[in-house]
């Protein structure tokens, strides 16, 4: 597999957009913010303390992940649904979903979520340790 990474252009954003609004686990909540998003993510782009990627595999061209966030104010275990934006300066606190455009505390995470949670980031730092050692171990 091989993978690289690279900062998210404005050229992107309308792909990143229809990712998650044709998503099957979130297109009825999140169809209809598919403007908002986009107008969101064209705000925030390159300004200080956003930060997006696109991560591509390079054996397949069409195949890409979209990473994005914002340096600080999410702490340990919160949660930001998909298609969120926290916006700079904006905290959700331990234990919370926030949801929406711009990102707004919804409700406490229940124990099952917070279960699932830690079960995927535990799944995803494992593909990340695969692609850095696909990468040569430092290419981060």
């Amino acid at each position: 597999m091989n993978i690289r990474y690279r900062i998210m252009r404005p050229r992107d954003i309308d792909e990143c957009v229809r990712v998650v609004a044709e998503h099957p686990d979130f297109q009825l909540q999140y169809r209809e913010q598919a403007d908002p998003l986009r107008c969101a993510l064209s705000r925030l782009l390159g300004s200080e303390g956003f930060r997006a990627f696109v991560f591509e595999d390079l054996d397949s061209p069409r195949q890409r992940v979209f990473g994005v966030g914002v340096d600080g104010g999410v702490e340990a275990g919160a949660q930001v649904g998909a298609g969120a934006v926290v916006a700079p300066g904006h905290r959700v606190p331990a234990g919370q979903l926030a949801l929406g455009i711009p990102a707004r505390v919804a409700r406490p995470l229940t124990p099952e979520e917070t279960r699932r949670i830690a079960e995927t980031r535990d799944r995803y730092v494992a593909l990340k340790d695969r692609y850095r050692e696909a990468l040569g171990g430092d290419g981060w």
